[in-house]
């Protein structure tokens, strides 16, 4: 009836534990037309993913697929061997090297250096003639492969016509739209509001400063009708119809007064040696200062999550001089385990916070309380991260080593811990392939690690 081309959802409706992701959602999709699927965390991407791939069914609702079982990427293979960038590759291209009719994609960016997501953009462009649904926080990569765009928001998902920078301008033209038209009703109501409470003193005054019966009864009367006129306005503010205050984006605005004194030298290395059964890394000379900003960079498998793991300890340390590391070093994995406690508890663990902050930090990650007594598990990747990194800045530590922290987070929650992270009095390492982060942080000192050996530079 529709044709042999066409994925059609018709009022497909989910909930995950209660929280309702989607209701009613009626969208098409046919190939040769590359989706971007984007959205905040915790608002159901991955769920419609699997979804589609027929690992969950909704709630109500039909699916029409005529493309047949997806080629399905959503994390490397833990069977292969290799960096997690090396083991994301080989599994991207076990996944598309079939020439699928129907590719779904989780956050194929995630862990990837510049040289592989670029190969990959190449790689679905040439495959342009599939359905191709792909959800990631990557924007940049998303406006190379895809023409049009799917936003989760609000318990709905929309369908833009263009990539998520077109989506990304229609929403921000309808919340300045939005954000107008509250200023416009709330200087209305506060004009309502002040000519009846002014009417109402007036008439109070008449009444009480006469002893004339008839100016009196008038008085009660405007003092009545005023009182009627105040009432319709509540009704009218308590409505649906009447628009509430447009959210803004969490943001950090607590001060850092937990933080351990930060040493003078935190780590450093003379002629060192990193590897395992075989030498990684050779002859390096590293010096990390307090209160430095260092970006590590480097192609896959070039040993920068090995020269972390030296960086917090022994591990890898084969030969040459360690010093360090001086003071407690807080380290964000890439990968973040689920676990069966709540929230509130889990983030509690080894925190330093002041009394009675522990839920104000929660919040400004974007953290209601709706979250605080979920279980860990519950959360998707993305709020784990956020969960970890928050729990991490709260514990004090003097230094912070953040392995891609982009991954799984959403632009607004990406852009707060930015704004957290700026002020963080602490020494900063992280790496990461988002220019847009790197810049955002300030750091300063460049770390590329490649060919067996680590160069270093300043970041103009």
């Amino acid at each position: 009836m529709w044709g042999d081309n066409l994925l059609r959802l018709s009022n497909i409706t989910k909930q995950i534990d209660g929280v309702n992701l989607y209701q009613k959602v009626s969208l098409t999709a046919e190939a040769g037309e590359p989706i971007a699927l984007i959205g905040a965390n915790g608002t159901g991407k991955t769920t419609l993913l699997k979804i589609l791939a027929g690992a969950l069914r909704p709630d109500q609702g039909s699916i029409r697929n005529p493309f047949g079982d997806p080629a399905w990427y959503h994390d490397p293979d833990p069977g292969l061997t290799g960096s997690w960038g090396q083991r994301a590759w080989m599994t991207l291209e076990a996944c598309l090297r079939t020439d699928p009719r129907f590719i779904l994609l989780d956050e194929p960016t995630r862990h990837l250096d510049d040289t592989h997501q670029e190969a990959l953009a190449r790689w679905l462009l040439r495959l342009s003639h599939s359905l191709q649904i792909i959800v990631s926080h990557d924007l940049a990569f998303l406006n190379q492969v895809a023409t049009r765009t799917w936003w989760i928001r609000n318990h709905v998902i929309e369908d833009f016509g263009g990539p998520p920078e077109f989506a990304l301008q229609m929403v921000e033209q309808q919340e300045q739209a939005y954000r107008r038209a509250f200023e416009a009703q709330e200087r209305e109501t506060r004009r309502l509001f002040t000519d009846i409470q002014a009417t109402k003193e007036q008439a109070r005054r008449t009444e009480s400063g006469t002893i004339d019966s008839g100016q009196r009864r008038l008085a009660k009367k405007v003092a009545k009708k005023a009182k009627s006129r105040e009432m319709r306005l509540t009704h009218r503010m308590e409505s649906e119809e009447y628009l509430k205050a447009p959210l803004d984006a969490h943001s950090l605005r607590f001060t850092w007064d937990h933080i351990e004194v930060v040493p003078r030298v935190v780590w450093r290395v003379e002629d060192g040696e990193v590897g395992w059964t075989h030498p990684l890394l050779r002859h390096l000379w590293l010096t990390l200062k307090g209160g430095d900003r260092v970006r590590v960079t480097g192609p896959n498998g070039s040993g920068k999550t090995s020269l972390l793991g030296a960086m917090c300890g022994n591990v890898g340390r084969r030969a040459g001089y360690f010093h360090g590391p001086l003071g407690t070093i807080g380290r964000l994995y890439q990968v973040v385990d689920a676990e069966t406690t709540d929230v509130l508890t889990y983030f509690r663990r080894g925190i330093r916070l002041p009394m009675g902050r522990d839920r104000a930090w929660l919040q400004a990650y974007g953290f209601s309380a709706k979250h605080l007594s979920q279980q860990v598990s519950e959360l998707s990747d993305g709020e784990r991260m956020r969960l970890n990194l928050s729990r991490l800045t709260a514990t004090g530590v003097p230094t912070l080593i953040l392995d891609e922290p982009e991954h799984h987070l959403d632009e607004d929650s990406l852009e707060a811990i930015c704004r957290g992270l700026r002020r963080y009095p602490g020494t900063l390492v992280v790496v990461s392939h988002h220019e847009t982060l790197c810049n955002s942080l300030g750091l300063s000192i460049r770390w590329h690690v490649d060919q067996g050996t680590v160069a270093v530079t300043s970041v103009p």
